[in-house]
């Protein structure tokens, strides 16, 4: 009986061994981890001069999601003109301050005229910038015509420029209407 016994505590036990190994196998139900597929990263904040943005994708296995940043972006700068400091094309960040003006633009327009001419004296016009802008410099003018005729239409024998010039001799009234005709 003994050797009976014995059978059937080792049977027990071998019975149990198993049940428990089963049962382990049963307890152990977590799945196994993913063995992600990706898919194509989507950006859902954009990244700007002044910050980060976000992208992110999908496994299409599981459908976790997984998140990364995108760095912010350089700022990417225009040059300073004489009307505006250097400002970035993406954000509008300004920084410095604008150009001075270079006065080389000889044109001759409304605004620009320094002195009319005379009969002494081309028309003088001040230099202008490639923005429009005028100078008002004495150092940035220019000349522009020939000087006026001497005239006399107020027949009183001086210039009417006012360059002094007078007119001396006969009075000629060739049209015959008792007027002088010089000038």
């Amino acid at each position: 009986m003994k050797i009976r016994n014995t059978l059937s505590v080792s049977l027990i036990c071998l019975l149990a061994v198993v049940f428990c190994v089963i049962g382990l196998v049963a307890c152990d139900s977590e799945e196994q981890p993913c063995s992600h597929v990706w898919g194509e990263w989507s950006v859902t904040k954009e990244a700007t001069c002044a910050g980060a943005g976000t992208q992110e994708r999908k496994c299409s296995e599981c459908g976790e999601t997984e998140t990364s940043a995108v760095a912010a972006l350089a700022h990417d700068w225009s040059e300073a003109t004489c009307t505006s400091p250097k400002t970035c094309k993406n954000c509008s960040a300004t920084e410095g301050e604008a150009l001075p003006h270079t006065y080389a633009v000889e044109e001759v327009k409304d605004g620009a005229l320094k002195s009319p001419a005379t009969c002494a004296n081309a028309a003088v016009y001040y230099k202008s910038c490639a923005c429009g802008a005028v100078s008002t410099s004495d150092s940035d003018t220019f000349t522009s015509g020939q000087p006026l005729d001497h005239g006399d239409t107020d027949h009183d024998h001086a210039c009417d420029g006012g360059c002094g010039k007078t007119y001396m001799g006969v009075h000629g009234d060739e049209n015959k209407d008792h007027a002088c005709d010089f000038g």
